[in-house]
């Protein structure tokens, strides 16, 4: 088994509390939320067919990450750093909806064109100059398309490769 590496993840499960906890390798939080499904089901069939007598179990994700500070590697608790959900169900179940109000923002952007009002004041600005970007206002402000849509740059990039990828 190779070394961890940054953004590797890994579903953390103790069968019965205060057991120490064994670890499974996954590749996305999806397959993660399935393996603890699986585990936290076959906990309650042996507790169901009286293989044990009652259990209390826990689980979760992490992440592999670099201290900022010193680089040292350590595993720490999975979040989404876009949304901050520490959840990985209901991120999962967020997923689609997220998605698509993304998507949404990021059309409106590719929409916006030269002479367009700009959408952030509409009642006294216009747009001037536009790239894939930045577009500039009437009053030479410029606005990336991170702060209009409030979407990351990799978001961003996420969903333009998706599209490219589809087409």
């Amino acid at each position: 088994m190779s070394a961890p590496q940054p953004g590797d993840l890994r579903v953390w499960w103790v069968p019965q509390v205060p057991m120490p906890s064994f670890y499974v390798p996954v590749v996305s939080v999806g397959m993660g939320v399935k393996v603890m499904g699986i585990l936290a089901d076959y906990d309650a069939f042996q507790l169901e067919h009286r293989v044990r007598g009652d259990y209390t179990n826990a689980g979760g994700i992490e992440v592999f990450a670099q201290s900022p500070t010193d680089g040292d590697p350590y595993w720490e608790s999975w979040y989404d750093p876009e949304t901050g959900e520490d959840d990985p169900r209901a991120w999962l179940e967020a997923a689609p909806i997220r998605d698509r109000n993304d998507a949404l923002a990021l059309a409106a952007w590719d929409a916006l064109a030269v002479g367009d009002p700009f959408p952030l004041r509409p009642d006294s600005l216009t747009i001037i100059k536009k790239n894939r970007g930045s577009i500039r206002t009437s009053l030479g402000t410029v606005w990336t398309c991170e702060e209009v849509t409030g979407l990351s740059p990799a978001r961003v990039r996420e969903l333009r490769e998706r599209v490219e990828v589809a087409i």
